[in-house]
């Protein structure tokens, strides 16, 4: 004897493919539920997604970055709990964004818009093209090639923390900064890219800049560079301006392009712990950089810490601008045309 379809669960176990939740069920009614974490995954492709949509499947996702980032916001500050529940200071809920790189590589096709807001703890992954960089068909590409004023990210007025970003270019088709932070927290960026269009109506300020400060952040394996002509490259590679500290920070394997690689302003304080490392500074198959890494900090040591270059190599007509004289000791095995370079 076939047993029929059971419209609603009486007594015994239940899925909920939503929260990935094991619950128990008694007269039809959730009497506890077992998640195997708090976070949820949102979906995102400007193709096929719709601003009205959940993002909870592929077949609600989002539209926009922006969009699921509100979306993540508003359930996490629920504690996780669709209802809500009383979210202390140590009550943390950590969700994932998956984004489907779509569209073609010349143009505004495939670009998802700018953001404005980051977001906190979440984790922010590209499912297109690997590595972030160039062009490609299925890249996952936040910023247009052509009216762009905003870049890619343009988060200058706001902190954000504990956010992941793996496999996402940002890109800049006109003034701004491909991706441009005030303030930047416990974050990591791996196999990104920061771009600039190929045809471009302007000369954008950095690849990557923050104009806050930044502790305990990571940049690995980032690609600072871009389409456009030599006359068209960005200022800076990395810019630390108007920062007021940088501090405990990795800046590692990344290629770092601009007119100057990576400039620390005077206006920097704290830079204790931060290590730039292992990175190729140059803008390579471009024309030579004008200067690699300026760091103006006047302070010693004692008086907030420095920021420690280890291993880059470095093509530019001054490869190192160091200021105060503990530059010896903070300049370690770094090269330019082969040669050790010290300050």
């Amino acid at each position: 004897m076939a047993i029929g379809n059971i419209p609603a669960r009486k007594r015994g176990f239940g899925y909920d493919p939503v929260t990935r939740s094991l619950g128990v069920y008694v007269d039809g009614a959730l009497t506890a539920s077992f998640p195997p974490s708090p976070g949820r995954t949102y979906f995102v492709n400007n193709v096929t997604g719709s601003s009205t949509n959940d993002g909870l499947s592929w077949g609600t996702a989002v539209d926009q970055v922006s969009a699921a980032i509100t979306l993540s916001e508003a359930y996490r500050e629920l504690g996780g709990v669709e209802s809500g529940s009383a979210v202390t200071t140590n009550d943390y809920v950590r969700n994932t964004i998956m984004v489907q790189g779509t569209g073609d590589y010349v143009g505004d096709e495939g670009g998802y818009d700018s953001l404005a807001d980051l977001g906190e703890h979440y984790n922010l992954i590209g499912l297109g093209t690997p590595g972030g960089r160039g062009y490609g068909v299925g890249l996952v590409r936040i910023g247009h090639d052509t009216g762009n004023l905003l870049g890619g990210v343009n988060a200058t007025s706001s902190a954000f923390r504990g956010v992941y970003i793996s496999n996402i270019q940002f890109q800049s088709g006109y003034t701004a900064s491909c991706f441009a932070v005030q303030n930047l927290y416990t974050s990591m960026l791996e196999d990104c890219g920061f771009q600039v269009a190929p045809v471009i109506t302007g000369t954008p300020a950095a690849y990557f800049a923050i104009s806050g400060g930044a502790t305990g952040i990571t940049l690995r394996r980032c690609n600072c560079g871009g389409q456009a002509g030599q006359t068209d490259r960005p200022t800076y590679g990395i810019n630390l301006t108007g920062s007021t500290f940088f501090a405990a920070s990795l800046v590692e394997q990344c290629s770092i392009g601009g007119v100057t690689g990576f400039s620390n302003p005077i206006t920097q304080v704290y830079g204790r712990g931060t290590v730039v490392r292992d990175n190729v500074i140059g803008d390579l198959g471009m024309g030579v950089m004008v200067t690699g890494i300026r760091d103006a900090c006047p302070n010693s040591f004692a008086t907030g810490g420095l920021i420690t270059y280890v291993n880059n190599y470095i093509q530019a007509t001054d490869p190192i601008d160091l200021s105060p004289e503990q530059a010896w000791a903070r300049c370690i095995m770094n090269y330019a045309d082969n040669a050790v370079i010290t300050s």
